[in-house]
C-alpha cells in the first residue's frame, strides 16, 4: 500500500488520565508495523493531567503528536476531540483508541495494511476486542453472531481475515456494533459523513458506526482479540460511567433518530428502526414499573411508529388507560 503520509492516523482523544494514556500509547508503540502517526487530542485536561500528558507523549517521539484543545476552547466530550484528530490526520485510513482502552495484538495494524494491500476496493477493516473490569474478561466476544458467521466460510486472505458485507456486521439478533477501538477506516469516508457527531456526548461511537457503514462498499473482519476495553465502576465526570442508566436509554434514542435521518442503505435503516423501537420499548417498560403510566404509553406507541406490533398498539393503550384512570 502506498501513500505520501502515513498509511495509519490513529486518533486517541484524552482527559485527565496521563497513567491509562501511557498505557494505550504503549501498545501503539509496541506495533510491528510503523508506518503511522499517532494524534493524542487533550480535551481540557486540568493543568496538572495537561502538563503530565505532555510529558506522556513525549517519551514515545516525533511520531506520537499532542493536540491540546484546552488551550483553545472548553471540553465539548469524545466526538469534538476525535474530530480535531481527524482534521489533523495525514493517514490514508484513521483508526481509534481510547485512552483509557489498549491494543492487545502488536501485529495489528501490520495484518491490517497487508488485509487492505490484498483487498484495493475495502474501506473498512475490522477485528475483535474484549471488555474487562478489575483485569476479569465480562465481554468476550464484541461481534460473537459476526464469529459465528465467519465459521461458516472459506479464509480468502493469507492474513487470517474474511470478506464480509455491511449486513453481516449488522445482525438483528446481535444488536451489536463495532468499537472504534476495532476499525480501520479510509480517511476520506470519515471526512464524507462529517466526522462523529457533536450534539451527544453518550454513544457518540455507536451513531459515527451507523453513519460510516452506510457508505461502505467492501469490508475486511479479522476474527482475533486486537483491543481490550477496560471498564471501570467510575470514571472522572466526563466518562460513560457517570450518566445513569436512564439517561443512557434517551442518549440512544436521540443518536438513532439523528442516525436515521442521514443513513440511505436498507439494512442500515432497518437495524436503526430495530434498534430504536427497542429503545423505547425498554424505556416504556421502566416508566410502566415507576408508575408514570401515561408516559410509559406515550413511548410504546413511539415505538409502534418506529416499528408497527400489534402487540405495542395493545399495550400502549393499555398504558394510557391506566395511566388516565390512575392519575398517572
Amino acid at each position: 500500500m502506498t501513500s505520501k503520509g502515513p498509511v495509519f492516523s490513529i486518533v486517541v482523544p484524552t482527559r485527565n488520565r496521563p497513567k491509562l494514556l501511557a498505557v494505550a500509547l504503549q501498545s501503539i508503540a509496541d506495533q510491528s508495523f510503523s508506518n503511522y502517526e499517532v494524534i493524542i487530542v487533550d480535551d481540557w485536561s486540568d493543568e496538572e493531567h495537561r502538563c503530565e500528558n505532555k510529558t506522556v507523549v513525549e517519551r514515545f517521539g516525533a511520531g506520537f503528536k499532542l493536540l491540546n484543545r484546552s488551550i483553545l476552547e472548553p471540553t465539548h466530550g469524545p466526538s469534538v476531540a476525535r474530530n480535531a484528530g481527524i482534521a489533523a490526520a495525514l493517514g490514508q485510513y484513521v483508526g481509534f483508541l481510547d485512552d483509557n482502552d489498549y491494543w492487545c495484538d502488536k501485529h495489528h495494524l501490520k495484518v491490517a495494511d497487508g488485509a487492505l494491500s490484498q483487498i484495493p476496493n475495502a474501506d473498512y477493516f475490522l477485528s475483535d476486542q474484549v471488555a474487562k473490569r478489575d483485569d476479569l474478561i465480562v465481554v468476550a466476544e464484541w461481534l460473537p453472531y459476526l464469529n459465528r458467521i465467519i465459521n461458516k466460510r472459506s479464509q480468502v486472505l493469507e492474513t487470517d481475515c474474511y470478506q464480509v458485507t455491511v449486513s453481516d456486521i449488522l445482525r438483528p439478533e446481535g444488536i451489536g456494533f463495532p468499537h472504534p477501538n476495532t476499525f480501520i477506516v479510509r480517511r476520506d469516508l470519515i471526512e464524507l459523513i462529517g466526522g462523529f457527531w457533536e450534539g451527544t456526548s453518550y454513544e457518540e461511537d455507536l451513531n459515527f458506526s451507523l453513519r460510516l457503514l452506510d457508505q461502505i462498499d467492501s469490508a475486511i473482519y479479522r476474527p482475533k482479540v486486537t483491543a481490550v476495553n477496560v471498564r471501570r465502576q467510575s470514571f472522572n465526570s466526563e466518562g460513560a460511567s457517570s450518566i445513569k442508566a436512564d439517561s443512557k436509554q434517551l442518549y440512544r434514542v436521540l443518536v438513532c433518530e439523528h442516525a436515521s435521518r442521514y443513513c440511505r442503505s436498507n439494512h442500515v435503516r432497518a437495524y436503526i428502526r430495530l434498534l430504536h423501537s427497542g429503545v423505547l420499548k425498554t424505556i416504556a417498560k421502566e416508566c410502566y414499573y415507576e408508575k408514570s403510566y401515561a408516559v410509559a404509553g406515550d413511548y410504546a406507541l413511539r415505538a409502534v411508529g418506529v416499528g408497527f406490533s400489534v402487540k405495542w398498539v395493545i399495550i400502549g393503550i393499555a398504558f394510557r388507560l391506566r395511566g388516565l384512570f390512575s392519575g398517572n
